[in-house]
């Protein structure tokens, strides 16, 4: 039995003040069983007025979109030094969440030209899409600047150098 079905048979068979749904660093992002997971807790009758909170180990736009449009109430995304949340800090941050934790906000914090790059080794690159993706971005600069409304003073946001950079390709 899947961690998906697990889940869903565990959350019909009682009560509960929020779900998480906590994606392994490991899963597999290109699978869309946490999407379909979330999707089904919201849309079941015995669970679709729980909250359910969507633990992630990435800002990845294209899953926060995803996430939303299944459902979720709530994100988290880790710290890069996280693997698996504890039991305390989901109770940590199950007390803390608030309207700025909605995927659809958590997104709008976050750069347009963020983009995400799984490798073989299940890792991401990051890189930033406003200077071409030739701009590798580091966690501190992920976190600091690319998934905070700060973005929107970042020189590469303000004047995108995309066009200038394929013309320089263009010409050689």
């Amino acid at each position: 039995m899947s961690s998906a079905v697990k889940c869903m048979t565990e959350a019909v068979s009682g009560a509960y003040d929020l779900i998480a749904v906590v994606i392994d660093r490991d899963n597999d992002f290109s699978s869309d069983e946490f999407l379909t997971l979330c999707g089904a807790l919201k849309s079941d009758r015995l669970t679709r007025n729980t909250p359910v909170l969507a633990v992630l180990a990435t800002g990845n736009p294209e899953i926060l979109r995803k996430l939303d449009q299944a459902g979720a109430d709530y994100v988290l995304c880790l710290p890069e030094e996280s693997r698996l949340p504890s039991l305390d800090l989901l109770l940590e941050t199950a007390n803390k969440l608030d309207a700025a934790d909605v995927p659809h906000l958590v997104l709008e914090k976050t750069c347009p030209f963020l983009h995400y790059t799984r490798l073989e080794s299940g890792k991401e690159l990051v890189s930033c899409g406003a200077f071409s993706d030739m701009l590798v971005l580091g966690r501190q600069k992920i976190n600091g600047l690319c998934t905070t409304s700060g973005h929107k003073s970042c020189p590469y946001f303000l004047a995108p150098k995309t066009d200038k950079l394929r013309e320089l390709e263009t010409a050689k």
